[in-house]
């Protein structure tokens, strides 16, 4: 039965019908509310305002004479620029490198359980909002330049995608080997598949091979000694000299990460500089709660009882918030 504060409802057919009524013009409020909610939001995203949940990377800050829209949020907004940049210009092999970069990135959130997972990352990759479009296809609103800032641009974003549908993997990883570093590296002669490699049993010893895994090759299975091969690249290798003009191209390059992996490291920095500050100043409030929980209060207030427990919940934080000074140290 509905209980109203200011109408009184009897069970009389005159008072089931004035309860039903305000029922049916209270939904229709609802709706109408409701659609004219989704009308404005379209009508803004239509003229280029992003009017979702902010995307990691970005947060809503209001603008004079433009409403909220989306700027960049740092350090976070560095983090998905790099992780976007690395995909399409090849920095990063594919999805996997991603997720491993931006789950060991301490700046970068996390889900609830502190794990970076696919889905997300997919999403990050194919997000037009990040190149500074915005799209609502449900509502009929097609791709559009957006009144935002974005974080990459579109020539990247369309890499990006490139990428993606090409259906790159990741390598396995039981092929990284420090036993044998040219498997996947080096081709066979006869029919250029890259050679695997094995240790192979002996009499007293196991002994190391390259060899074709090719089926109908004829060098197929014929083993060749690691020692030899590999001795052979590293001559190779010593008859190999760069021209001066790759050596000055290869030094601006490395110098050019360098400088971006600096400005990246105080930026990480920073931003854990910022986080150590505001977990000891939570952890001075919950300090004083724990006080204002211990001071003896008056018998008869019903709150007494539980304070014990109050003070068990506010060392559990801090406990918890000491762990993640250590990590963040």
């Amino acid at each position: 039965m509905l209980e109203s504060p200011s109408i009184e409802f009897g069970e009389d057919p005159d008072s089931i019908l004035v309860e039903n009524l305000l029922a049916s013009v209270s939904q229709h409020q609802r709706q109408k509310n409701g659609e004219q909610t989704r009308n404005r939001m379209r009508a803004r995203i239509q003229n280029g305002y992003f009017v979702f949940q902010a995307p990691v990377g970005y947060k809503y800050a209001r603008v004079s004479g433009r409403g909220k829209m989306l700027v960049r949020d740092e350090p976070a907004a560095s983090v998905v620029q790099d992780a976007l940049e690395g995909y399409a210009s090849g920095r990063y092999e594919n999805q996997a490198y991603v997720m491993r970069m931006l789950q060991a990135d301490p700046l970068f959130p996390k889900d609830a359980t502190g794990i970076v997972r696919h889905q997300r990352v997919g999403i990050l990759l194919t997000n037009p909002v990040y190149a500074g479009y915005v799209e609502a296809p449900s509502w009929g609103v097609s791709l559009r330049p957006g009144q935002h800032e974005g974080l990459i641009s579109w020539q990247i974003f369309q890499r990006i995608q490139e990428r993606i549908s090409g259906a790159t993997y990741a390598p396995r990883q039981k092929n990284h080997n420090e036993d044998f570093p040219l498997r996947g590296f080096v081709a066979c002669a006869h029919c250029g598949t890259p050679l695997t490699a094995c240790w192979s049993k002996g009499t007293h010893a196991r002994h190391p091979y390259y060899l074709c895994p090719k089926r109908g090759c004829e060098a197929y299975s014929k083993s060749i000694r690691r020692a030899v091969i590999e001795a052979e690249f590293e001559a190779m290798l010593r008859n190999v000299q760069p021209t001066e003009t790759l050596f000055k191209v290869a030094t601006r390059m490395f110098r050019e990460l360098w400088t971006h992996r600096l400005a990246q490291g105080q930026a990480q920095a920073k931003a854990l500089g910022a986080q150590l500050v505001r977990i000891e100043r939570d952890v001075a409030k919950l300090l004083e709660r724990i006080l204002d929980a211990s001071v003896p209060s008056v018998p008869s207030v019903p709150s007494v009882p539980s304070v014990p427990s109050v003070i068990g919940a506010y060392e559990a934080r801090i406990r918890k918030l000491e762990e993640e000074k250590l990590l963040i140290a």
